[in-house]
């Protein structure tokens, strides 16, 4: 649905459908959505231009859409290496087709982006983070999954234990003002 409402071609009919349904409900998705994208294209480029970021851990990437985190980063450092972590199982035989141009510098986690410990133990992840090189943590637009039961804040904290020193954390959280409106799309 994202890459449908960003312009994309790599979506389905039900996508489409689904976000015809979605833009009748909430009519400002689709400029959430290319702003959300804008955000992300932005901060990946800051980390990577401005701090030297080579490391990323997309939580919750889903669908590879273009740009993806790690042809943003590698404009600015082609050894950039990102880890997508998702667990849908389009999202994830979606990406390791698309991603499969260099699997030395990208790399698709099969994984619960709430599975911090599977997440960090994994071969991929810690390759990632060997050599206490700075990562980037991105949770973007993702954390309203997580139900208030499941404590996103106490994920987010246990990310960060694990982050080696001078990381950064990116969290993005699309929100309204409209009660009602949080509500219907939420049960969406």
């Amino acid at each position: 649905m994202y890459d449908h409402l960003l312009g994309g071609t790599d979506n389905y009919k039900v996508d489409q459908d689904a976000c015809d349904e979605l833009l009748r409900m909430a009519p400002s998705t689709r400029a959430l959505a290319l702003a959300n994208r804008a955000f992300l294209v932005r901060v990946v480029k800051y980390l990577a231009r401005e701090h030297g970021v080579r490391h990323f851990l997309d939580h919750g990437s889903g669908l590879p859409t273009r740009p993806n985190v790690h042809q943003v980063a590698q404009e600015n450092h082609p050894d950039s290496h990102v880890v997508y972590v998702d667990n849908d199982p389009m999202v994830i035989a979606h990406g390791r087709t698309m991603l499969a141009e260099d699997p030395r510098t990208t790399a698709v986690l099969d994984a619960d982006f709430r599975d911090t410990e599977n997440i960090f133990s994994s071969p991929e992840v810690r390759r990632l983070t060997r050599g206490n090189n700075p990562v980037a943590a991105l949770f973007v637009s993702v954390l309203h999954c997580i139900p208030d039961r499941d404590d996103p804040w106490a994920l987010v904290t246990a990310v960060a234990d694990r982050l080696p020193p001078g990381s950064y954390m990116v969290i993005s959280q699309l929100t309204s003002p409209d009660p009602e409106l949080r509500t219907e799309i939420t049960d969406f």
